[in-house]
Order: C-alpha cells, then sequence, then structure tokens
C-alpha cells in the first residue's frame, strides 16, 4: 500500500480492461506472439493538486508494449492539457528490452512540443545478473537531442548467497556553467547483498560523490540494514551514517521495524530516532522521532488496514499521534474496490478527515494492472 501524505486529495479511479491473461514477472521472459491486449485507466482529482483528469491507455501486441498518459487541468475554460507521456517497450529477445520514453507539454499557443526523451535498455542473464542503462535527452534549440544524463547499473554475484550493485550517474557539464555538454560521473553507489541463511539478510550502501576540487570521490552516506525472518515474525534494523564537518564518519539516523502475526492481525510497528528533532539543537545522541503503527487484517473478499503515524509535537517537543489512515480493499468477481481516508490532528488534539481517496476498478481476479512507467521514473 501507498502511503499519502496528509494533503493527498480525492481520487476516483475507473479502469476499463481489456485483458485475457496476463502473468507480470520479474524475470526474463521469451518473445510473446500473444494477441492484441490493452486496456485503460482513467482518474479523476479532485481537491487539493486538482481538478485534474488523467487518461492512461496500455497497448500490448506480440512483444511491443505501448502506453500513453494524458493529463489535463481544469482551467477558466475548461480542461487543457498539462503534459503528455508516450512510451515504447519492446522485447528483443529472451534477455533484452528496449523502452523508449517522449514526455510532451504545450507551448504558448497550446501546441504539443517535445520536453525529454528516456530511452533504457535492460538485459538480463540467466544467473541473476543484469545491466540497465538509462540515458536521459532534451531538445535543443536547432531541433536535435543532447543528453544530459546517463545511469548505468550493473548486478553481479559476487558469491552462492550475494550480490553486487554498481550504478553511476553521469550528468552533462552544460549544467555546470561549461558549454561543452560532456557527461562527466557525478555519484555513484556501490551495495552488496548477502544471505548469511534463509532468515538472515544483510545489506550495505554506500554512496560516494564525485570531488571536483581535489578529484577522485567523496563518502557520502552509508546504509546498513538487517532483516531476520523469524517464522511469520520479522525485524528490520536499518542505520544511516554521513561524515561530520571533519569528515568523520558517524550515525545519523537509525529506523527498528519489528513485523508480528497477533490475533490473526499483521502488526508492524517502525520507530525512527534522529540526531535532528524538531525544535531542539543536536546533542551528539539519536532521539525517537517518529512511531508508525500498521495492523493489518483480512477475511474473504476484504482487507483493512490502519495506520498510526506519531511524531514530535514542536509545541511539547513530546511523542504524539498526529495522523492516522484508515484504507478498506473489497474484490469481488465484479473487481475491486478501496477507500482511504487520512485524518490529521488539529491544533485542539481533534482529529480532521483531511483526504479521502476512492479507487473502483473492474479489473478480474488474478490480473495485476502494470504501474505507470512514468511516475517510477519521474
Amino acid at each position: 500500500m501507498k502511503h499519502f501524505p496528509a494533503s493527498f486529495p480525492l481520487r476516483l479511479i475507473v479502469l476499463l480492461i481489456v485483458w485475457p491473461s496476463l502473468m507480470v514477472s520479474a524475470e526474463p521472459q521469451a518473445v510473446s506472439n500473444d494477441a492484441g491486449q490493452s486496456w485503460t485507466v482513467m482518474t479523476v482529482v479532485t481537491g487539493t493538486g486538482g481538478p485534474l483528469l488523467e487518461t492512461e491507455k496500455y497497448t500490448k501486441s506480440g512483444s511491443k508494449t505501448l502506453y500513453t498518459k494524458n493529463v489535463e487541468e481544469l482551467g477558466p475554460d475548461g480542461y487543457r492539457t498539462s503534459y503528455d507521456i508516450e512510451k515504447e517497450t519492446v522485447q528483443q529477445d529472451a534477455t533484452t528490452t528496449r523502452s523508449t520514453e517522449r514526455r510532451y507539454s504545450p507551448d504558448g499557443s497550446g501546441r504539443k512540443q517535445l520536453v525529454q526523451v528516456i530511452e533504457e535498455q535492460t538485459k538480463h542473464l540467466p544467473n541473476g545478473e543484469s545491466t540497465v542503462v538509462r540515458t536521459t535527452s532534451d531538445p535543443t534549440p536547432g531541433g536535435n537531442l543532447q543528453i544530459i544524463k546517463r545511469e548505468v547499473a550493473e548486478t553481479r554475484n559476487s558469491g552462492p548467497e550475494s550480490q553486487e550493485i554498481e550504478t553511476s550517474t553521469y550528468l552533462s557539464d552544460s549544467g555546470g556553467g561549461s558549454s561543452s555538454g560532456d557527461l562527466g560521473p557525478v555519484w555513484q553507489t556501490h551495495e552488496q547483498q548477502e544471505r548469511s541463511d534463509n532468515d538472515h539478510t544483510k545489506t550495505t550502501k554506500t554512496t560516494e560523490l564525485a570531488d571536483f576540487g581535489q578529484g577522485g570521490w567523496k563518502l557520502s552516506e552509508l546504509r546498513e540494514k538487517v532483516v531476520k525472518q523469524d517464522g511469520e515474525n520479522r525485524t528490520t534494523e536499518e542505520s544511516v551514517s554521513r561524515p561530520d564537518f571533519e569528515g568523520k564518519l558517524s550515525e545519523v539516523s537509525r529506523t527498528s521495524a519489528h513485523d508480528r502475526q497477533s490475533h490473526g492481525q499483521d502488526v508492524e510497528t517502525a520507530e525512527t530516532y534522529s540526531l535532528d528533532v524538531p525544535g531542539r539543537t543536536r546533542d551528539g545522541q539519536l532521539h525517537l522521532i517518529q512511531r508508525v503503527t500498521t495492523v493489518r487484517a483480512g477475511d474473504a473478499g476484504r482487507t483493512t488496514t490502519e495506520e498510526q503515524i506519531e511524531q514530535i509535537d514542536p509545541d511539547g517537543l513530546d511523542l504524539k499521534v498526529m495522523t492516522r489512515i484508515s484504507d478498506v480493499v473489497t474484490s469481488g468477481p465484479a473487481g475491486t474496490g478501496e477507500t482511504r481516508t487520512t485524518s490529521v490532528r488539529n491544533p485542539n488534539g481533534s482529529f480532521s478527515v483531511t483526504s479521502t481517496e476512492e479507487l473502483k476498478s473492474d479489473q478480474p481476479l488474478g490480473i495485476q494492472p502494470q504501474s505507470s512507467p512514468s511516475d517510477q521514473s519521474q
């Protein structure tokens, strides 16, 4: 489930689906010669950020999938286009996928004009290794395309139960004041995932920034996460460390989450500790600044999730319930419905509903609609 902010507006979503059979998998698949398949998602947004009208269309034919998105906003003369996205994805073979995404916005006369192009190639190997190359280009005044960003992510097996993910990001130096437009390395990440047994996983991720003054790389952040599974119960510990003003690496935040089964319910509690506390100066100690408690319960055709968010009260500097989120999902042969309500604390301690999201889908059970490619990449 997504966690929406308190200001999230009312959303009325209607899905119109024509999809005989679809199974979504992260593993490489052979090129399919299935008959054409298509579905449409229409979203009406009212309240904060609206009114908006979003129309998304998916069309699949053989190895090609076409995704389009049109967003219209209400103005004094009715709805008018805010932006358009077109994305074509082609599965070239059992291991290689290519996609091209074009983004448009209207010019001063309301005509559709290209503002950005994102191209991506993903290659999977049978042993689980992969390489992803993504380039972002902007149009030049002369009508050509100039690459302004390139990202390369490589996943490699470093042992029987471990993987390494190396990610490098390059940006055009024209963004730093130069006009040459050459791409240069800006930051890189190294992630090591290790599984000691079936119940214990450790992940270490470092982020380094390019040192343009002295050359080389400077450590910007270290993230360490340990996940332990004990039957139906799971514990996650994650810490974040960054260099201080002297360059010494020190812990700045820590999150501890416990997920357990209790009386047929899934109960998760996550506590976040930080050096930075609203309304206080740093004292070198980690302090509890947030606690999120989530309770999930379900039976045939209905799942209920209640979430309570406690945060530091700026006035009393103590932990108080600030946000409550209620989510109810119902499903049946006719489709799926979801109602999500967010309430926030008032100065007098009472709670008021600030947003409600209602989703209605006529998709058949067992079929998962793909998420918006454009939303993922933005």
